[in-house]
This record gives structure tokens, sequence and C-alpha cells, in this order.
């Protein structure tokens, strides 16, 4: 055994409580006291019973403090779903909003430049027309059916010369188109008209009451 051993081993035996000898030579061996003080007051030993419910009633504050931090979490989980979809609403709405007063202004540009650009695509077509008849691509007398009020294409004719064509004016025709036949041929011109289907397919869209009520050959014929 070595002398460090030995060291610890002698440190243990001392340290070790002793029995000790009452007066009538009796041994009396060391309690529970030497290693762990114990008070001479006897009350701080809990009745089993008394023990037990207070275990329970820990138990069932655990329980209910359990229940109450999940239906916190619950109502706030609920309350954030109501606030998001709140907020999604709110910003489809805007959405909406927006789309429809971008629509409006759209439909308000078109309202404005589409009678000029119709009356300008009338001219166009009768322009192509009597360049087929001039290039001999179309044969025999043009009929050229007009609205006693279109203005802008009569006009446009009297200055056309070198094609053999013969206006009749009638009011079946829209104001605002031209008809063209040869032979069995026939070519019905009314830009207006698409122009006037654009604005009501765009109204019912974005709600916007929007219509052709004037244009520059109407202008004209008022003056």
């Amino acid at each position: 055994m070595s002398q460090q051993n030995f060291i610890t081993q002698s440190s243990l035996v001392a340290k070790t409580p002793k029995a000790s000898h009452n007066s009538d030579g009796r041994l009396i061996m060391a309690d529970f006291s030497v290693f762990h003080a114990v008070s001479d007051n006897r009350e701080h030993f809990v009745d089993p019973e008394t023990a037990s419910q207070e275990n329970q009633d820990y138990l069932n504050g655990v329980e209910a403090g359990k229940a109450e931090a999940r239906a916190v979490y619950e109502s706030t989980i609920q309350v954030m779903e109501k606030t998001l979809e709140t907020l999604k609403s709110s910003f489809a709405k805007q959405v909406s909003e927006i789309e429809a007063s971008h629509g409006r202004v759209i439909a308000k540009c078109l309202e404005a430049v589409l009678p000029d650009t119709a009356n300008k695509i009338l001219l166009s077509e009768m322009n192509k027309v009597l360049e087929q008849a001039a290039n001999a691509e179309i044969q025999g007398q043009i009929i050229v059916k007009l609205h006693p009020h279109n203005i802008i294409a009569k006009d446009f004719l009297k200055g056309k010369g070198g094609v053999d064509f013969k206006v009749i004016e009638t009011e079946n025709m829209p104001e605002d188109a031209a008809s063209f036949m040869w032979e069995k041929s026939r070519v019905d011109i009314d830009p207006m008209t698409a122009a006037k289907t654009c604005l009501d397919l765009i109204s019912r869209q974005f709600g916007e009451v929007l219509s052709i009520t004037q244009s520059p050959q109407s202008i004209n014929k008022e003056a």
C-alpha cells in the first residue's frame, strides 16, 4: 500500500463517526444526524395524506397553466389569421380599385382618340380601294354608298380623279362608313362601329360610361 493511499484511508477512518457507550455500557451507534443536521422540532415532517394532496394540487395547477397557455396560443393564432385575411381582402380591394382607375384613364384616352383614328382609318381604306381601281385590279365602275352627312368621305372623293366611281347617298348607311361595290364584289368600311364596340367592351369591364358622341365630320355638319 502506497503512502498516498494510506493517508487517504486514514483520513476516512478519522472522519468516520465512532460509536460511543452509555453509562450502562451499551453501545450507541452513530445516527443519521451525524451526516445531516436534524432539528429537534419534529413538526417539519409532512403527513403523507397532506403531501399527496399538495402534490395533486401542484399537478392540477400545472395542467391548468398548460390549458391556459394553449388557449392563449390558439386565440393568438386566430387573431393573426383574421388579421391576415383582412389585409388580403384590403389589398385585393385596393388592387381592384387601382386596376379600375387605370382602366378608366385608358378608356377616356381611347374615347378621345378613337373618333379621329376611325376617320383616318376610313379614309385610308377608301384610298386603298381607289388605288386598286386605278391599277386596274378592279374592273368596271365602282359604286360608293355614303350617308348624306358623311362630309369627310365626300370631300375625300372629290379630289380623286382617274377612277370610274359613282357616289350614292343613302340614309341607310352609318354616318361614318362607306360601302364600295363593283361587279360581284363589295367592301364595307365602318371603323367607327368597331371603335364603338371597343368602347362598349371597356365600359362593361371598368364600369365607365363611354361613348363617341361627336366626330369631326359631325362638327363640320353642324357648322
